[in-house]
């Protein structure tokens, strides 16, 4: 029994969503070891862009509308941690894909 866990629903919800991204990379013929690395890399780049763009817009807000500074802190802040969040389990699912299907140690 896991005491951060107790009736396992943690652990379910991220079997489910693995199961769904497994299907999905199934669905969409992503089948050679080559494929599922560049979409790996791709991960990284549209998070590199989507954070880049945060930022631009964060810093154009605080330059016209100063007195939302601590509003638009809060929400950066929080549309960061939610995209540092997916990017990481997106990693380790596709990892463990990865793993399944072509056998590495990554």
């Amino acid at each position: 029994m896991n005491l951060n866990d107790p009736f396992n629903r943690l652990s379910q919800k991220q079997q489910n969503e693995y199961v769904a991204l497994r299907a999905s990379l199934k669905k969409s013929s992503i089948s050679t070891q080559g494929e599922v690395e560049a979409l790996l890399k791709n991960i990284h780049q549209r998070a590199l862009i989507f954070t880049t763009l945060l930022i631009i817009t964060a810093v154009s807000i605080f330059l016209f509308l100063p007195k939302f500074k601590v509003i638009v802190i809060i929400f950066s802040v929080l549309a960061l941690l939610w995209l540092l969040n997916i990017t990481i389990k997106g990693q380790s699912y596709i990892k463990r894909y990865m793993k399944e299907e072509f056998g590495t140690r990554e």
